[in-house]
């Protein structure tokens, strides 16, 4: 789960469904799926990846401007949060795990 989508939800006053984050199968309808097999890699994962393959890769400049919520949350707030309780990333990828099981059992 993207630790950043998690806080950027609850910001927006998110119900259940946003807690749970985005999930990694989704049906479209009944003959389309969305699969989404690197949702779990992190950015550090990728670039490692990208380095040890000789690859490169772009940061679009938008990335970095604070204007847009969801980078505050990603470079200014996430950062704070992890000074206070280094496994935040963890304990919120747990918490969207959970939101995900209880909204699965009540379909």
């Amino acid at each position: 789960v993207c630790s950043s989508d998690l806080l950027l939800n609850l910001l927006r006053g998110t119900k259940a469904k946003g807690l749970a984050g985005i999930p990694v199968r989704r049906a479209l309808d009944k003959n389309v799926e969305i699969i989404r097999p690197l949702l779990c890699v992190t950015r550090a994962e990728t670039e490692e990846y990208l380095c040890q393959n000789g690859l490169s890769f772009v940061t679009d400049k938008t990335n970095t401007d604070d204007a847009f919520t969801r980078n505050w949350v990603r470079g200014t707030l996430l950062p704070m949060l992890e000074i206070k309780q280094p496994q935040i990333r963890a304990h919120l990828a747990l918490v969207s795990q959970d939101m995900a099981a209880l909204l699965e059992k009540i379909k």
